[in-house]
């Protein structure tokens, strides 16, 4: 029997062994499900162990794919404080009309659904199941850290819907910006995740409004305070917003001092080193440290979660670490642009790739103009533009393998030059940057290949292994690091050995941290 069906019909009176009971209804569900994450919240802060509360920030997807508008409803009414503000005032009053809305499409649909007189399994879900009361130690008057943290999932519920609410971008700012507020008043350790995560949707939310660059003292001064206070967590956050402030504005010379001048916590997330690694990559991109790049960027696609979840980051990252390739000479292997999920997003990149392969000048030229606005979106273009050189230097290298003599009017046309004196100056170029082993005779107006040297004999496989080795070191250095030891007053004997081994393994779950719970690298 599915769950729809259970929905609808009245469980099987009497204690029957293996009888189904009725399927509870979403919003319920969502109610039951955060105050739950409240009592943990509860918990820490009675303990001053603060990982839990972490640990419900890390939970936010699935609590931002759980909630709906009346599970919202009656948790404001019920925990929260009365509003004190024009903006509070004005999502309460979505959200109740929301609620109202959906009670009343329940009815309608329980009215065609009702059956021999019999009250609508659906109905009594939403009348009857959610809680007459809460306890009084977590409404915000007694925790105020879980009304953070409702106000923070209320938050996200309004920019998910916000087309669908009417909610302008102005007025999601002023709702961010009262739930920052709150927390720098609060000053409390037990919200330093909650708050890391507000000022990321702080930002978000500007970003969309074109004022970005606005909030730059807000940033840095929570920064300062996070450092002052080793928040960890705020501090990686917080970098991360700068350094994406910056990159937004093309302003890399501020970017490269903020990045000489400031240090990434040791105890971070995966998700937040990821996006780290992600901005310095593009900034040394643009500074021409194209192997140093090269190296962040691919580290970044190697620490972001492989499914849905952070997709949108994968993509940018596998655009810039593609660009970057190019410039550095190589060609990105085709199982990149094979994946299912990454064809559709990489398919110029696949064609500007092919044309730096072939040296096709005209094919290069003619792929950027016609998605020119799309790489500018992409934030690519910039660095696309370097690779007119590289897309000259690799048709040269075609030439001169595949020809012995050549003219330079061919050499020209093949390369798309306008003129043969501008084609002898390319080669003289690339003959003097040992790019191609030739020589030009004027007189014939030719170029001359010369006999090809064994690979083996130069430095460059010796190159090629110390960046091998030093990859494998440095996944090997990575990994050591990321061990975690449990502490060693917890491996004491006991009497019983396997309750020992369930609450360690009960505090290294909760001390956790999964890369997959965390979707805002999704940009």
């Amino acid at each position: 029997m599915t769950a729809d069906t259970v929905s609808k019909k009245k469980a099987p009176a009497g204690p029957e062994e293996g009888a189904a009971e009725p399927a509870k209804h979403p919003s319920v569900v969502a109610v039951e499900a955060e105050l739950s994450s409240l009592r943990l919240i509860a918990q820490s802060v009675a303990s001053k162990d603060y990982r839990g509360v972490n640990r419900v920030v890390r939970s936010l997807p699935q609590a931002r794919r759980r909630v709906d508008a009346v599970s919202l409803e009656y948790l404001t009414r019920m925990l929260l404080l009365p509003s004190a503000s024009e903006a509070e005032d004005a999502w309460r009053k979505v959200l109740e009309t929301e609620a109202k809305r959906a009670h009343d499409e329940v009815e309608m649909v329980d009215v065609e659904d009702k059956q021999d007189g019999e009250a609508p399994q659906i109905q009594v879900a939403l009348s009857e199941a959610l809680p007459s009361s809460v306890p009084n130690n977590l409404t915000e008057a007694e925790l105020p850290g879980g009304g953070a943290y409702i106000r923070l999932i209320i938050l996200i519920w309004l920019i998910d819907n916000e087309r669908v609410l009417g909610m302008t971008n102005s007025k999601l700012i002023a709702v961010a910006l009262e739930l920052v507020d709150r927390l720098q008043k609060l000053n409390q350790r037990s919200l330093d995740a909650i708050n890391a995560k507000s000022l990321f949707y702080y930002s978000l939310l500007h970003e969309k409004e074109g004022t970005l660059q606005s909030i730059r003292p807000l940033l840095y001064r929570s920064y300062r305070t996070a450092v002052l206070k080793q928040d960890k967590i705020s501090q990686a956050t917080l970098l991360n917003l700068l350094l994406r402030n910056y990159l937004h504005y093309s302003e890399y010379d501020l970017a490269n001092k903020l990045y000489s001048k400031t240090q990434f916590p040791d105890t971070r997330t995966n998700a937040e080193f990821a996006k780290y690694l992600y901005y310095i990559g593009r900034l040394k991109a643009v500074q021409l440290e194209y192997s140093d790049a090269y190296g962040r960027l691919t580290q970044a696609i190697r620490k972001s979660p492989q499914g849905e979840v952070g997709r949108g980051f994968r993509i940018s990252a596998y655009k810039f670490a593609i660009i970057v390739e190019l410039l550095m000479g190589e060609i990105p292997d085709r199982s990149v642009f094979a994946q299912s999920d990454l064809q559709k997003p990489l398919k110029v990149y696949y064609q500007i790739a092919g044309a730096v392969r072939k040296g096709s000048v005209n094919e290069f030229e003619s792929i950027v103009e016609a998605h020119c606005s799309e790489l500018r979106k992409d934030g690519t273009l910039s660095l696309i533009g370097r690779l007119h050189h590289n897309v000259i230097k690799a048709g040269l290298r075609g030439i001169n393998l595949s020809y012995s003599k050549v003219p330079m009017e061919e050499v020209m046309q093949k390369l798309g030059l306008n003129s043969r004196e501008e084609a002898a100056g390319v080669v003289s170029k690339a003959i003097a940057d040992g790019v191609i082993d030739a020589t030009i005779d004027d007189d014939g107006d030719f170029m001359q290949s010369s006999w090809s040297t064994d690979g083996y004999s130069g430095s460059s496989p010796q190159r090629h292994l110390h960046k091998r080795i030093a990859f494998c070191l440095q996944l090997h250095t990575e990994t050591v690091k990321a061990m975690q030891y449990a502490d060693t007053s917890m491996l004491k004997s006991n009497n019983n050995a396997s309750n020992d081994a369930d609450e360690l393994a009960q505090l290294l779950e909760l001390d956790g941290s999964d890369l997959d719970d965390d979707d805002d690298l999704d940009f």
